[in-house]
């Protein structure tokens, strides 16, 4: 995707809406962010910063954004939450004046930006589980795409090859000895795979927690913003 399709994606509200266009402006910010970290732009933030003051307004000076950026190198995808403010967060109204505008709803807009500002143990155990993602279908760029809606549910994720292309169902195979069920439901809910084919593997010296294998089934297309945290 060039600059040009990438704008168009960020703005576009052709057959879609605001908050549709929120969260994709959200999944350009990921990306952005994700490139940043392969191509090693945080050491050229001081060219950046003055690249930008004349185009960019913000309170946030040069010897802050340094500051920060050694806490930014550690940061992955999984460690990004998203949370998008659309119904029943807020409702639509029409001002006297004939304006469309959306007022906040307080108890809901409350209840958001508590779990936004709160960090729940259960997130925090999904940070520390791995889940590598194989492609066994024969669609390409699969497991990406399943990694990333991982990620966005506050999984870190690996990738690798599948021993073959020719799987049919998409297969969840689960490496921990069992006593918490709730993750391993939470990756079968967030990547709508059959219970049936889970299979359980206990073993102590693997590298990751559960491994994916994706079939011809896995429906890729998602809702980042119905997923929990």
């Amino acid at each position: 995707m060039d600059g040009d399709l990438a704008l168009w994606y960020a703005r576009s509200r052709s057959k879609s809406n605001d908050f549709d266009r929120g969260r994709r402006q959200q999944e350009v910010l990921r990306t952005l962010f994700q490139k940043a970290l392969q191509t090693n732009t945080f050491s050229k933030i001081p060219q950046l910063y003055n690249d930008l003051a004349s185009t960019v307004v913000t309170d946030v000076g040069l010897s802050d954004l340094l500051g920060l950026a050694p806490y930014a190198v550690n940061f992955t995808n999984a460690n990004i939450r998203s949370y998008y403010i659309r119904p029943p967060y807020v409702t639509g109204w029409t001002t006297p004046g004939g304006a469309s505008v959306l007022l906040p709803q307080e108890e809901q807009m409350q209840q958001l930006l508590t779990e936004a500002t709160t960090l729940s143990t259960y997130a925090s155990a999904r940070e520390a589980i791995t889940v590598e993602v194989q492609n066994g279908s024969y669609f390409e760029t699969l497991e990406i795409l399943a990694a990333s809606r991982l990620n966005y549910a506050g999984y870190q994720t690996s990738t690798s090859p599948a021993d073959n292309r020719n799987y049919a169902n998409s297969v969840l195979v689960d490496y921990t000895p069992g006593q918490d069920s709730s993750q391993r439901q939470t990756i079968i809910n967030v990547l709508g795979i059959y219970s049936a084919n889970v299979i359980s593997l206990p073993d102590p010296n693997s590298p990751v927690q559960y491994r994916v294998i994706l079939g011809t089934d896995y429906q890729a297309c998602f809702k980042p913003e119905e997923l929990t945290h």
